[in-house]
């Protein structure tokens, strides 16, 4: 089953674009993305 993630780096003031940075490492960390 692959995920897809929709992310819009400019929300909160572009707070959304740092969180989905910190988020992507750990996907990729358990091997999910």
């Amino acid at each position: 089953m692959k995920l897809y993630f929709i992310v819009n780096p400019a929300a909160k003031n572009g707070r959304c674009k740092k969180v989905w940075k910190r988020l992507e490492k750990v996907l990729r960390k358990k091997h999910i993305s």
